[in-house]
């Protein structure tokens, strides 16, 4: 089937090793508050940056993440400082990938909101061909089947995990003209390469069925692709059939995780 709206991913907020330090004062000095180097889901890193807030400093911290603009808004329960210049890691560039990005020091309040959007928003260019959702597509964990003497079935199972499958059609820098069913885009197979450079690192993905409902989404990583069932490579797929610049990704499996 195909899934007849707009779909949306976001996706690939890199935190390394040279910037995953953000500085931070609460009116006692300097508090240098570490995250966690991987690459994180805009709602991972949220996550991720109100716990290490709340282990690193004395206030209680809340990190919120808006899903529409994907911007990030820091509250405590009491003033403090973001040290974008004067902190020890200010030439670290962990402000830019929290939204925060520029020269000075933020001082004075106790809530900031972020500026810039963090992470990626890719969205297809057509609807995803056989879409089947996570709710058709549900397998057990280490499963075994015991039959008993009397014919009694039982099974063992450890959980249950839910795949998502689709295929994404007509990645192009090609103008389309006249039907609203595509989204031209100068950029669309450099888009489609980075989503998928990121989503074979097998970092989580938020995936939204509808685009415009960014609300109700599911965390995924990516199982496989057509060229790969490990789900660590891919290849896009020329559509020639259809015309020259036409490419697809054939189909791509991914898992729900928590």
């Amino acid at each position: 089937m195909a899934l007849l709206t707009r779909s949306k991913f976001y996706f690939g907020v890199q935190i390394d090793s040279d910037n995953n330090i953000l500085d931070i004062d609460e009116g006692t000095g300097v508090v240098s508050v570490a995250l966690a180097v991987k690459a994180f889901s805009p709602s991972e890193l949220a996550v991720a940056l109100s716990s290490a807030l709340n282990s690193s400093g004395s206030l209680t911290y809340t990190v919120t993440l808006n899903r529409t603009t994907r911007l990030l808004r820091i509250t405590a329960s009491g003033t403090f400082s973001i040290l974008r210049s004067s902190g020890p890691n200010s030439a670290s560039n962990i402000y830019s990938r929290l939204g925060f990005a520029g020269s000075g020091d933020l001082t004075g309040f106790s809530q900031y909101d972020g500026t810039t959007a963090i992470g990626y928003s890719y969205e297809p260019q057509f609807y995803l061909l056989d879409y089947v959702p996570l709710d058709h597509n549900v397998k057990s964990v280490k499963a075994s089947i015991n039959e008993t003497g009397s014919g009694a079935v039982e099974v063992i199972r450890f959980g249950t995990k839910r795949y998502m499958e689709c295929s994404m059609d007509f990645i192009t820098d090609r103008k389309f003209i006249g039907d609203d069913i595509w989204t031209s885009s100068q950029t669309g197979i450099a888009d489609a390469l980075r989503f998928m450079g990121f989503a074979i690192e097998k970092s989580t993905i938020e995936f939204m069925p509808n685009g415009l409902d960014v609300a109700n989404y599911s965390k995924l990583v990516l199982e496989s692709t057509e060229s790969d069932s490990q789900g660590t490579g891919f290849k896009l797929l020329e559509m020639i059939d259809y015309g020259e610049g036409l490419y697809r990704t054939g189909r791509l499996v991914f898992r729900e995780v928590s």
